[in-house]
Parts: structure tokens; C-alpha cells; sequence
């Protein structure tokens, strides 16, 4: 399937938003459950405890203090703390398109984020005040990573095609990508 330049970009915006309506469609119809009040309890507390807490807890500590920054910005109400996971699984369906469009077409980059704003997993855990969301964002956010492992590595394997600026460019724009980001932050919200 291929899509002109424009009509991609609308298409690519219309399923975003397609995904923020989806998980943002009700997120305080429910009253919070147990584990996400849990969540609740640690991101009212201070940094050094939340970090204290979970030395005690099989989760990490980063989604709570997330949680706990998210909290201070939004507000304490359903809608408020669920909305940091919307808010996830709505990057990682922008960066899903990204991802597809790179690698494939913008038509596969469409495709793919069309599936995974309608994916009921992927709805259902983006409205939980919980670490899910996130942790599927890190793991696209490490695909992403990976394409510009794969893409550096092509480069460099031409490398005697280009001036050693031109290298030091591809290598500074690996050492910025995301998958050394994804690779830290990922375990420090998920177990």
C-alpha cells in the first residue's frame, strides 16, 4: 500500500487521535482497584521513600516516581492518574507508525499503528494507573532504537564511500538514539 506524503500524515494523525479517544473514552468510569491504588500510595510519597518502598516491592521504582511527578502536574482523581498510561500508549502507537514508515511505508507505519490503537490490550492497560503501558512504550521505543542500530551499521559498513565528518555525524546520532535510553530506563519500570 502506498500513500502520498500528505495523505500519510493526515492518516498517521487521524489514528492517534483514533487511539487517544479510545483510551482516554471513559478513564474514570471505574474507581481505582487495588494495585492501582497502590500506585496511588507510593506516588504520594516523597522520592526517598517511593525509592525505599520498592526496595521492599517487585516493581522498580521509576514508574512511581513517574506516577508521583504525573500526580503533582494532574491532579489526584481517576482520570488524572490513569492518564499518564493513555498517554503512554498513545506515543507508542505514534511511534509504531514511526517505526513502520522507516522501515517499511508509510502505508505498513499505517497499518501497523491502526492495530495497535485497536488492540484491547493495548486499550485496556492504558487505562490502569500501572507500569504496563510504559513498558510496552519502552519496548518500542527499543524496536526504534534497534532500526537505527540497523540503519548506523549499513552506513558504516559504507563507510569508505564518505569522509570520516560524515562518520562522526552517524556516530553521534547513534550514541543520541533511543536504544541506549530504552535499555536504561526500561528496567527501572518493570520488573
Amino acid at each position: 500500500m502506498r500513500l502520498h506524503r500528505h495523505a500519510a500524515v493526515w492518516l498517521a494523525v487521524l489514528i492517534v487521535l483514533l487511539a487517544a479517544g479510545l483510551r482516554l473514552h471513559q478513564l474514570e468510569a471505574q474507581s481505582l482497584w487495588n494495585d492501582e491504588g497502590s500506585s496511588y500510595v507510593q506516588a504520594l510519597r516523597s522520592v526517598p521513600e517511593i525509592i525505599d518502598n520498592a526496595g521492599r516491592d517487585i516493581h522498580p521504582p521509576g514508574y512511581y516516581l513517574l506516577l508521583a511527578g504525573w500526580r503533582l502536574l494532574t491532579g489526584e482523581t481517576e482520570f488524572a492518574l490513569r492518564s499518564l498510561s493513555a498517554l503512554a500508549s498513545v506515543l507508542t502507537v505514534a511511534l509504531v507508525y514511526r517505526i513502520g514508515a522507516r522501515l517499511f511505508s508509510r502505508g505498513a507505519g499505517a497499518l501497523a499503528a491502526a492495530l495497535v490503537a485497536l488492540n484491547t490490550f493495548s486499550i485496556y492497560y492504558a487505562q490502569e494507573a500501572r507500569m504496563y503501558a510504559l513498558l510496552a512504550l519502552w519496548g518500542t521505543a527499543g524496536m526504534a532504537g534497534m532500526a537505527l542500530v540497523v540503519e548506523w551499521t549499513a552506513e558504516k559498513r559504507s563507510i569508505h564511500h564518505r569522509d570520516a565528518e560524515e562518520h562522526r555525524e552517524g556516530t553521534e546520532r547513534f550514541r543520541r538514539g533511543g536504544l541506549a535510553r530504552s535499555a536504561y530506563i526500561l528496567p527501572q519500570t518493570q520488573h
